[in-house]
């Protein structure tokens, strides 16, 4: 487990998780303490300045009065105040604990991996699941999910699963990430995420890699708003508006209205939006 990027970090991990772990446990080990403490004496010895982009450009750094007066919440103010070095639940995770994948860029990997249930860690990962899970839907703070850097949010089992358990009415304040491909958003995902996350909140999702370029239109935006069609289209209630050679794509579900246009030129990727 890591407190922030690996490589801005030079990879000094806080902890491993393992089946009789609690990941909250490792998130105030020693480790992570030494960390934070080196953020309040300044010396910021465990990470790179070469990596960091807030490092490698300090004017970037947030202003120690700014903190101290509550412009970034009160929860840091108090911490920062207080050089509080064991601390609450974070509120962003970022998921990287399943590498499955329904492709295999080469810059990525060079084999496809998918980790099924006689995988020899899984039932290890659904603990995992089970812990983040808990935590996200009793905290009474916004909480930010971003799945995943390690694969596709819709080839994994876990994640697939993690993302249709996740439940509003337990906490409404959820704003959920989503790395994607785009190539497995199906009816059968939008059907499973219609009682989720997905079909209420604010969900960014980026599309980049090469090869779902290539298997998906080339053109960023036009395939995320071609495969997310399925998406919006199984989830009830919902009006579309799109064609098949449209780059964007809007629907309205419950309250809330939501629209995929491409983001940097239409080539790289695409958000979704929401408006209430």
């Amino acid at each position: 487990m890591f407190s922030c990027c690996p490589a801005w970090i030079d990879d000094h991990d806080i902890g491993r998780y393992d089946s009789g772990a609690d990941i909250f446990e490792i998130w105030n080990s020693a480790e992570s303490q030494a960390i934070r403490a080196s953020i309040f004496d300044g010396s910021f010895k465990f990470c790179s300045t070469k990596l960091c982009p807030r490092l490698h450009d300090p004017t970037t750094l947030d202003d120690e009065d700014d903190i101290l007066v509550g412009r970034h919440g009160e929860r840091l103010r108090n911490i920062y105040e207080n050089r509080r070095t064991v601390v609450s639940a974070p509120d962003y995770l970022n998921l990287c604990f399943d590498l499955s994948c329904n492709l295999s860029c080469p810059s990525c990997r060079k084999e496809l991996i998918s980790v099924r249930k006689d995988h020899p860690k899984y039932e290890q990962k659904r603990r995992l699941e089970e812990q983040l899970l808990e935590s996200i839907h009793r905290s009474d703070q916004p909480v930010r999910v971003s799945v995943t850097g390690s694969g596709d949010p819709f080839a994994s089992r876990l994640f697939f699963d993690f993302l249709r358990r996740l439940d509003l009415n337990r906490n409404p304040n959820i704003v959920v990430t989503l790395q994607t491909n785009a190539c497995c958003s199906t009816s059968r995902t939008g059907a499973a995420s219609a009682t989720s996350t997905l079909a209420n909140t604010s969900t960014p999702t980026s599309a980049s890699t090469p090869a779902a370029r290539r298997l998906t239109g080339r053109r960023g935006g036009e395939a995320i708003g071609r495969s997310s069609c399925a998406i919006s289209t199984s989830l009830p209630g919902c009006a579309t508006a799109a064609s098949s050679n449209a780059s964007a794509l809007t629907w309205s579900c419950r309250t809330t209205t939501f629209a995929i246009s491409p983001t940097s030129s239409g080539s790289r990727g695409s958000t979704i939006s929401t408006a209430s």
